[in-house]
């Protein structure tokens, strides 16, 4: 495949505000391989869909699936809508119609009451688990979207880690400690030891999966 001139690549980044650190003075194939932040890569990859050598809408999307599916074990038994959702967006990578296209729509909707519920219980684990594995559906709905909605998929599961973790080590059975935890890691989340887990271990899915062929042998 034909490959791009890496400046168009860093244009692309510019709203991120590690852009420039991450990237300053690497190659574009260097950077994406010791890349840490999924948001990054994923959002990357949304925005230079139909540019040579990047890839697809559906490709894109498969990801965002295998990076929301890490999310579905924070789930409470009994609560469907979210696999549902995933199962959808799986349903249209699979066969791209207008009518699954839709069924994503709904599938999407109906995860997001799951996730305003989860909300309203304090549940700030559940609720971010819920919105990562709506994203993928949400994508498949609404194609123009794909690049935030792809990073939004692996910062909700990251965010749904930390929290899980959080409320572990703190004993959370109540309302006020769930309250009490998610202001305490709100503003840090990012500096927490298991979100940092968890962005490197969808960035390791993103480079099996996405790898551009723009940026192989880049210098």
């Amino acid at each position: 495949m034909a490959k791009i001139g890496y400046g168009s690549f860093l244009l692309e980044l510019l709203p991120f505000g590690d852009a420039k650190t991450l990237h300053d003075g690497k190659s574009p194939q260097q950077a994406w391989e010791e890349c840490k932040c999924a948001d990054t890569m994923l959002w990357t990859c949304g925005k230079m869909v139909g540019k040579p050598g990047w890839p697809t809408h559906k490709q894109i999307i498969s990801t965002m699936i295998k990076c929301a599916r890490l999310s579905l074990h924070f789930i409470h038994d009994g609560e469907e809508r979210p696999r549902l959702a995933i199962e959808a967006a799986e349903a249209w990578v699979e066969n791209p119609t207008e009518e699954n296209r839709i069924k994503a729509a709904d599938a999407f909707k109906a995860n997001y009451v799951a996730w305003n519920e989860a909300c309203a219980a304090h549940d700030y684990a559940i609720a971010a688990a819920t919105d990562s594995c709506g994203y993928p559906a949400d994508a498949c709905a609404n194609p123009e979207h794909v690049a935030i909605l792809a990073g939004h998929t692996s910062n909700a599961h990251a965010a749904a880690a930390t929290y899980a973790k959080a409320y572990a080590d703190n004993g959370a059975s109540d309302t006020a400690t769930y309250v009490k935890v998610n202001k305490t890691i709100s503003d840090d989340i990012k500096k927490e030891a298991v979100w940092i887990a968890a962005q490197i271990e969808i960035c390791n899915i993103i480079r099996d999966t996405l790898t551009p062929d723009a940026l192989i042998g880049e210098a």
